[in-house]
């Protein structure tokens, strides 16, 4: 079969080759159509035969068309990388400065506090515990607590020995910070109530027009409410926290009472108010819970010994506060007992020690775990005398005791939310 061949002007491009090799264009040189030639990284394709003479393709532009312009291509590509690569700095810094400025809120809280003595900072020699936080944590922007303030006032009154209502009126009208900044409100209080002898369910009715108006004053803010005691806490005064803690949660409120916050030696002598070390502890704790914690109780524990009819008696009287009630261990040990007897006597200064056993738990009938001997004893009090400073003074209990040995009674009595 005869082959065929074309003769005519190129109609397939081709690369141009130099002496050197390359493609890159070479003057003084004839070019056929359709020749592709580089210069200066572009590229350039002939539209028709180029005489010698004629200059550089960028220049002829009647007998060559740029067909690849890398510099400026690559220059764009570059340029829009580098535009690319700074705004993604920029994204970064501006995003590590948002989330700076989250940590940083999420980390420091902005409290504002109401309440009493225990947290009133005027007019104290006492290093109180909302003049403890530090400012990288914990900023306090208002304290309107008061000296003598109760929580159930009426009508509402600011200033020493008056109420919680007076002090959120007296702070809605205070300008002096953004209220919508605020993270959290601190309420402590109680004691006073007990004292004058209002009860729990009246003071919750109370607290909830405050947890009302709070919530209208400071809406961002997360509320939450501490109930303190005395010293000489008696059941009285141990069922008025623990149900004043169940009706406020009740309502919605962040509820902690202080009961075994403090040991008997962190109250000063008139045993209604903290020392130094325990307003450390109460600032402990009050950190505990802004911060997701829970507070740390302290584990009362009492010994008495004496003689009664030559038998040597013991008895060992452990407490223990939780978020959930309270709970009695006592044991008993006799020795040098012919017999089961029974012993009264007179604890004198058991208060001044902070122990709240006896009128804690009243008259109590404790089954001895002795399987030779499953006497009961009883333990009960009688207030002999009372008196302001010293409640619980002269307290006279009895014990009767099933012979030698060491009895142990289990929870003897719990007062539960």
């Amino acid at each position: 079969m005869a082959t065929r061949q074309y003769i005519g002007a190129r109609y397939v491009p081709k690369f141009y080759v130099n002496g050197s090799g390359t493609s890159e264009w070479t003057a003084n040189t004839a070019y056929e159509a359709l020749t592709i030639v580089t210069r200066n990284g572009n590229s350039y394709t002939s539209k028709k035969p180029v005489p010698a003479n004629i200059g550089a393709p960028e220049t002829a532009q009647d007998y060559w068309v740029s067909t690849g312009i890398y510099n400026q291509q690559v220059e764009q590509y570059r340029q829009e990388v580098e535009t690319l690569a700074e705004n993604l700095s920029d994204f970064e810094t501006s995003t590590e400065n948002r989330f700076d400025l989250i940590e940083d809120q999420i980390k420091i809280k902005r409290l504002v506090i109401f309440g009493d003595s225990w947290a009133d900072t005027d007019n104290t020699t006492y290093l109180k515990w909302p003049t403890r936080f530090d400012s990288n944590k914990v900023i306090v922007s208002a304290n309107y607590a008061k000296n003598g303030s109760s929580l159930s006032g009426s009508p509402d009154q600011y200033g020493l020995n008056g109420n919680v209502g007076g002090q959120i009126a007296y702070a809605a009208s205070d300008t002096s910070y953004d209220k919508n900044s605020i993270t959290d409100i601190v309420l402590m209080g109680g004691v006073n109530d007990f004292r004058n002898g209002i009860t729990s369910s009246d003071v919750a009715i109370k607290c909830q027009d405050h947890i009302t108006r709070l919530k209208t004053l400071y809406p961002h803010a997360r509320m939450v409410f501490f109930i303190n005691y005395q010293i000489y806490v008696t059941v009285e005064e141990l069922k008025f926290c623990s149900f004043l803690q169940r009706e406020l949660r009740r309502r919605g409120l962040e509820a902690w009472h202080m009961l075994a916050w403090l040991a008997a030696g962190n109250f000063i002598e008139d045993k209604i108010h903290p020392s130094n070390d325990g307003y450390t502890q109460i600032y402990t704790n009050i950190m505990a819970v802004l911060f997701g914690g829970s507070p740390v109780r302290v584990p009362i524990h009492t010994s008495y010994s004496f003689t009664h009819n030559n038998a040597s008696l013991s008895l060992e009287i452990n407490e223990e506060f939780t978020d959930e009630g309270y709970s009695i261990f006592p044991s008993l040990t006799v020795s040098n007992a012919a017999a089961a007897g029974q012993a009264d006597f007179v604890a004198s200064d058991y208060k001044q020690n902070g122990c709240c056993f006896l009128t804690s738990i009243g008259n109590l009938y404790l089954t001895s775990h002795n399987p030779a001997n499953l006497q009961n004893a009883l333990v009960y009090q009688t207030y002999d005398s009372v008196d302001a400073s010293h409640r619980g003074t002269g307290i006279k209990f009895s014990i009767g005791y099933p012979g030698n040995g060491t009895f142990l009674f289990p929870v003897s009595k719990r007062i539960a939310q």
